[in-house]
């Protein structure tokens, strides 16, 4: 076994291809565990640490820390601050501590289910994994179903059609590409949007939007004009048509299909569209993010 220390200083420390111990102590330290069941120290700091091949422990302690654990059955315990676990392969306990953090499982190579309320993970890299004090998940480019708790959640699908499902409290949700069903549930939610690619016209995201909790669409990151530089806010014109000008969004109510629709090329017709799941009569400026 090899005992590997930092120096204070901002460190890059590999591991060897037995079972080690790792030490950051202070500095942004890069520790690798490679292959061998590691244990991963980082200290104070914005530290990234490595897994490997292996079961690994890794432990963030101070500073807001990326852990990851590779292929194995590991121990993520990110500690103070806001931490991005990644158990990558295995039946992984991801702990986020103290501060909001982040379950990532991007890299996987299916869709995971991520229910936050019981601290469960199924599928995929998500596959036996428990998640404890964890607040946010980031799902994969696959189908998602991502669920929180009752607390303010973040919750992001990525690419393919996903569930995402926030429960209680104020939560974020964002689908990402695909035609994805976000429900918030009670509290003040908001749906985010960074591209018209996110809901289609033709494969569109269905939103729980409830205006009664004080829900919000927020389209702020989308360019509403894409004949003009710089990133336009949209220009809501209530129910009424499009008139051939870049940066229009309406809404339209329409029993059992209420829906909004934005015009980015102001060539009078709707380049992406948001479903609404429950009957709302009309919406206003103020249901929006602009």
């Amino acid at each position: 076994m090899a005992i590997l220390f930092g120096d204070g200083a901002d460190n890059t420390i590999f591991g060897t291809s037995s079972n080690d111990m790792i030490f950051g102590f202070a500095g942004d330290d890069l520790l690798i565990g490679a292959d061998g069941s590691d244990i991963l120290v980082a200290g104070a700091g914005r530290d990234l640490l490595f897994g490997g091949v292996g079961n690994d422990t890794l432990r963030g302690e101070l500073g807001d820390d990326s852990l990851s654990g590779g292929v194995g059955i590991d121990t993520l315990s990110g500690g103070l601050g806001q931490d991005l676990l990644n158990g990558g392969l295995g039946a992984d306990v991801l702990d986020g501590g103290l501060g909001v953090d982040t379950a990532s499982y991007v890299n996987s190579a299916v869709g995971v289910e991520v229910f936050l309320l019981f601290g469960w993970g199924f599928e995929g890299d998500a596959e036996g994994d428990t998640l404890i004090q964890i607040e946010n998940v980031t799902g994969s480019s696959h189908d998602d179903n991502l669920q929180g708790n009752i607390g303010a959640n973040t919750l992001i699908g990525g690419g393919g059609d996903d569930l995402l499902a926030g429960n209680a409290g104020n939560d974020r949700l964002q689908g990402g590409a695909g035609a994805d069903f976000l429900s918030g549930g009670p509290g003040a939610d908001r749906y985010v949007y960074t591209d018209i690619a996110d809901s289609l016209f033709r494969a569109p995201d269905t939103i729980d939007f409830k205006q009664a909790d004080g829900d919000r669409v927020d389209l702020s990151a989308i360019d509403a004009d894409t004949m003009a530089a710089g990133n336009q806010a949209f220009t809501f014109i209530g129910a009424a048509g499009f008139s051939g000008t870049a940066g229009e969004l309406r809404f339209l109510h329409v029993q059992g299909a209420d829906n909004i629709q934005g015009d980015v090329d102001g060539d009078g017709h709707a380049d992406f569209r948001i479903d609404l799941y429950s009957d709302v009569l009309a919406m206003t400026v103020a249901d929006f993010i602009l």
